[in-house]
């Protein structure tokens, strides 16, 4: 499924580069693993055991242009939920981070941006919780995007919000 020089999204780190297959030893004991270095962090190495069926799930392939194009269609019908305790939300919005579904990240993206504003115009600050997921979720759609669509990270979010909203 995976070979040696592909780009893989993986869990929370976002875009990775397969460098390698190697032995790692695990708790005294050595297992096959993939190497993956982060794309656009610097120097982020992941190993990830070939037989953990776990962490392996957590690695898929990412979006191709034609996928990417049809969810920036598709922005403005993104659906809205911010669930009102502060440990719910962080829960909840951490779980769709790990599971790495491009929907439902949009739509993190989209509540947390709407409930920021909502919250300048009554003079409030947004939830220091609501701005870590925020980042996070930003980093990994911009992260797929940028690949998907070959633009660079830096101006992929200018993209989406002239093109897509």
């Amino acid at each position: 499924m995976f070979s040696l020089g592909d780009i893989v999204m993986y869990g929370t780190s976002g875009a990775c580069k397969i460098l390698a297959e190697e032995e790692k030893e695990f708790f005294g004991k050595s297992e096959p693993c993939f190497v993956l270095e982060s794309v656009f962090q610097n120097k982020i190495r992941i190993f990830v055991p070939k037989q953990n069926e776990l962490l392996m799930s957590r690695m898929r392939k990412p979006l191709t242009k034609k996928e990417a194009t049809a969810m920036l269609k598709n922005l403005p019908d993104a659906y809205e939920v911010y669930p009102v305790s502060d440990i719910e939300r962080k829960q909840m919005y951490s779980e769709i981070l790990a599971s790495g579904d491009q929907k439902k990240i949009i739509a993190i993206i989209k509540t947390i941006k709407n409930k920021k504003i909502e919250q300048i115009e009554n003079k409030k600050k947004l939830h220091q919780c609501d701005e870590v997921i925020l980042r996070e979720a930003k980093k990994l759609i911009h992260d797929e995007f940028a690949l998907a669509l070959g633009i660079e990270r830096d101006k992929i979010e200018e993209y989406i919000e002239n093109g897509a909203l």
